[in-house]
């Protein structure tokens, strides 16, 4: 005979950890990625966000220009467009990074005619490819790493508010973009990775107005059943995900 007895116990207990949210991608190598989540970060509304932690503390994200803020009941690094937050060279990152994911939104107060920068993936900021930015066309636009000059541009818009996830692989053959779960192909080039990556910024004063919620990041280069993956996880997790 077996006794089953319930104790009406009540966990009350604040510093109980919370586990996060997967990202539903297991990619051919088993690869765990990098991650940044807003969750992470403590604060009151409206607190400078100059240091970003990777959830385990692989490498941390510093700057100025951002915020956090809580959008939609889910919180947020709010970028207010004057600036941005990079990995420092030397991090203690692995080098060749193949692979960036996120999830963020376009600020309400946005225009739709100007362009927003959201991530460049080079040693520098400046370096002129390797970026992902929000054209004045409302496009979001994916430049590859490369000797050659290889982007394409989504099909969708972006308006202002609009919250999407976005994916980019550098792979060297098959490279392939994400927006809102939609992959598309990117032309042929010649360097699969990145060492550096910076947020909230492109260089050159195009910053990003807006909000970011997560990054993962893979050295894989991954595919676009991969970004659908993804992209699924975060809708499940995110209701303002569609």
């Amino acid at each position: 005979m077996t006794i089953d007895n319930k104790l009406d116990i009540t966990f009350t207990d604040p510093t109980l950890p919370t586990m996060p949210h997967g990202v539903g991608v297991i990619p051919a190598g088993g690869e765990t990625p990098y991650r940044w989540l807003a969750d992470d970060l403590t604060g009151e509304a409206g607190s400078l966000v100059t240091t970003w932690r990777e959830t385990n503390g692989a490498g941390n994200l510093t700057g100025g220009g951002a915020s956090l803020a809580t959008v939609a009941g889910y919180k947020s690094v709010a970028f207010d467009g004057s600036n941005g937050l990079q990995i420092a060279s030397g991090s203690p990152l692995p080098s060749s990074r193949g692979t960036i994911c996120g999830v963020a939104r376009l600020s309400p107060a946005a225009l739709e005619a100007t362009r927003y920068g959201l991530i460049a993936l080079s040693s520098s900021v400046n370096v002129s490819d390797g970026k992902i930015s929000k054209e004045t066309s409302g496009k979001m636009l994916f430049d590859r790493i490369g000797t050659a000059d290889v982007k394409v541009a989504s099909a969708d818009s972006i308006l202002p508010g609009q919250f999407f996830t976005f994916g980019f692989s550098q792979r060297t053959a098959g490279a392939v973009a994400m927006l809102n779960g939609v992959n598309f192909a990117v032309g042929a080039g010649d360097i699969g990775g990145f060492a550096r990556f910076f947020l909230g910024t492109i260089g050159s004063g195009v910053n990003w107005l807006g909000n970011v919620f997560e990054l993962a990041l893979w050295n894989e280069g991954l595919v676009a059943s991969h970004f659908t993956q993804f992209h699924n996880a975060m809708k499940t997790h995110y209701s303002f995900i569609q």
